[in-house]
């Protein structure tokens, strides 16, 4: 806060005048209005002394003004009284004014009479004598949230000062400017200062860029935020833009706030020359660039570009999708916009069968046109338990939310028709081998398609000799059930040729058909053994039967078991086949050779460390792989010549 001292003000607390009558009743003899002139001369000099001594960032422009001492009352009491004693004449010797004509203190006097009476508790008036002031009379501060206190008025920062009673500093708003008077108190006096509030700082804000579609315009204001000043602001455009122009430019904008102070900035406005969507309906082509352009843009839209693809967006599914086009150096967005509103067309068919049909509305459709895909249901949703003649109402809803309706005829009756089992016949299998209950049974039903066939064969033990019962089952929705009991015999292992190629050719029946070449036969062979055998260390390297047995029956061997398991199907499908092994290592391998009418070819189903699949593979190849894989696949060409 900066202050400029000025005259101060005595302010009449009481509100009372002291009139000219009662200021001249008082007279002085010579020798009292010398002493009071001695007084005078000496108070010149202490306010000349007091006022070279002070200082503060403002000039003194004012006269001082203090409080009379406890001496100066006392001293006047005591003339007083003396005066009293005299009993002069109401104006003495000089006249009604003979001191202001002799010396000049008339006034003097009666300020100083007015002190002294004040002093004495005569009338309601704070004394004040030609003294310094305390306070400065006039401050000046920055507009603002400023909090006001009389220590800012304060000369000397060791005398107090306060704001005088029924003054209220709430009433100075330090935001607004303006001259306030502010009343102030210190020692015997009151004063009237002046605060100034000014405004010397310039608005700020923040510019944030706008963009408009063609034809839309903008406010000052929209280019700014965060506006910051202690008054009001007005924004205003320095030039008005051009809102015809497509693409980016240059905006000026200019604050001003109450002041008058002044600050310019400098955004962007950006006019969009496409259009903000481009609205089809489903199935119809991509819209070309031109059917983005604004047509206000003119020769501007020369060079545009559609930067999205016509392929990354399916017409035929409703939706909003983003479009980027290219123009004019810039590059700008608008959406295409799929819709379908035309409704689907429908036919559904009349439906006869039992209240435990599984019906649905996609049952009932008998034809459905539409360009986007259709999803059904019921007007109201059936019930299908009674038996009788009555209609259902099926709806097709498109992608667009458009709808189709169609009535269907139900003509519905108890199902009391039990599900038929066949192929269920007494089993005999060998001890040890896996059992497949399911080989050859199928469950029809006259209305349910997906019966679930049970088996009961809790008490079969395969490893144990004997006879067991087993019962299979079918229940179909309406709970009509079905059971045949059949018997399942486990016999002692035996491996002769007959068990061998019935197991083979239970095997060749369930994975190829007489539809397939060999070579499709023997490939649906390799496959087969790779997923459904799993390689166990075993002894057996003379007896193809038995090694054969447990790869068919048991699903498990050595490379061995793999080839005699692919030998036996291949003699059942009358291929060409024979078993060729490594020559001369510690350690022998087994595998198959086939011929197909093309000479001899390798066929190797055994799991590998190093990988590689052995169908049908030359003699060249096979043997580059061994020479690779510590010589797996070496033999003697003299045992197999021939090999292609």
């Amino acid at each position: 806060m900066s202050r400029i001292d000025e005259d101060m003000e005595i302010i009449d607390l009481d509100n009372e005048e002291i009139s000219e009558d009662a200021a001249e009743e008082e007279v002085f003899d010579d020798a009292d209005e010398e002493d009071f002139n001695q007084a005078d001369e000496a108070s010149e000099e202490e306010y000349n002394d007091e006022d070279s001594d002070e200082s503060y960032e403002a000039e003194d422009s004012g006269e001082p003004v203090t409080e009379s001492s406890d001496d100066d009352i006392n001293d006047f009491l005591a003339r007083s009284e003396h005066k009293k004693k005299r009993k002069h004449k109401k104006h003495g010797k000089h006249g009604k004014h003979g001191k202001a004509k002799k010396r000049g203190h008339g006034v003097l006097v009666a300020v100083l009479l007015i002190t002294l009476l004040a002093g004495l508790g005569v009338g309601g008036y704070f004394v004040y004598t030609d003294y310094t002031g305390r306070v400065y009379s006039h401050a000046i501060i920055e507009a603002g949230d400023v909090e006001v206190t009389p220590a800012d008025f304060a000369k000397d920062p060791y005398k107090e000062v306060f704001f005088a009673d029924g003054f209220d500093i709430s009433s100075v708003d330090t935001k607004v400017p303006g001259d306030y008077n502010v009343a102030l108190a210190s020692g015997f006096y009151t004063y009237n200062s002046v605060l100034t509030v000014e405004d010397t700082t310039a608005p700020t804000a923040e510019t944030v860029p706008v963009t408009l579609e063609f034809g839309a315009s903008a406010s000052p204001e929209d280019f700014l935020t965060n506006i910051t000043d202690v008054t009001e602001v007005t924004a205003a455009f320095v030039d008005e833009p051009d809102y015809t122009k497509g693409g980016e430019s240059k905006v000026s904008l200019l604050l001003t706030d109450t002041s008058g102070n002044q600050t310019t900035y400098e955004s962007s406005l950006t006019i969009i020359p496409v259009h903000s969507s481009v609205t089809i309906e489903a199935g119809e082509e991509f819209p070309s660039v031109d059917a983005y352009l604004l047509d206000e843009m003119g020769a501007e839209n020369n060079g545009a570009v559609l930067l999205t693809s016509a392929d990354s967006i399916d017409t035929l599914i409703p939706g909003e999708y983003p479009v980027s086009i290219k123009l004019a150096g810039g590059t700008y967005e608008s959406k295409l916009v799929i819709e379908d509103t035309v409704a689907p067309v429908i036919t559904v068919k009349n439906f006869e069968g039992f209240t435990t049909s599984n019906i649905t509305p996609e049952s009932l459709i008998e034809t459905a046109e539409d360009l986007t895909e259709l999803t059904y249901s019921f007007k109201e949703e059936p019930s299908f338990d009674n038996e009788g003649t009555y209609e259902v109402t099926v709806v097709a809803t498109d992608m667009g939310g458009n709808t189709a309706e169609a009535v269907s005829v139900l003509t519905l009756a108890k199902d009391t028709e039990a599900p038929v089992i066949t192929g269920a016949k007494d089993i005999t299998i060998m001890q040890n081998y896996p059992i497949s209950y399911r080989d050859g049974i199928t469950v029809t039903d006259n209305c349910d398609e997906d019966i679930v066939l049970k088996i009961e064969a809790d008490s079969v033990n395969p490893k144990e000799l004997g006879t067991y019962p087993i019962v299979y089952s079918a229940t179909d929705r309406a709970g009509n059930t079905t059971e045949i009991p059949v018997s399942l015999t486990i016999i002692e292992e035996h491996y002769d040729e007959a068990t061998v190629y019935a197991l083979a050719s239970q095997t060749v029946a369930r994975i190829t058909n007489p539809t397939m070449t060999d070579y499709e036969k023997i490939s649906a062979i390799y496959w087969y053994v790779k997923k459904n055998m799993a390689y166990t260390e075993s002894d057996n390297k003379d007896d193809w039967l038995k090694a054969a047995y447990y790869g068919l029956a048991l699903h498990k061997g050595d490379c061995y078991s793999y080839c005699c398991s692919c030998k036996a199907m291949f003699d059942v499908l009358g291929i060409k086949n024979m078993i060729i092994d490594t020559y001369p290592l510690r350690i022998i391998h087994f595998w198959n050779l086939v011929d197909l009418g093309e000479g001899w070819r390798h066929f190797d189903t055994t799991p590998r460390i190093g990988g590689g699949d052995f169908l049908y593979m030359d003699d060249a190849t096979i043997t580059a792989y061994s020479v690779t894989h510590g010589n797996s696949h070496i033999y003697d060409h003299g045992r197999f010549p021939g090999i292609q």
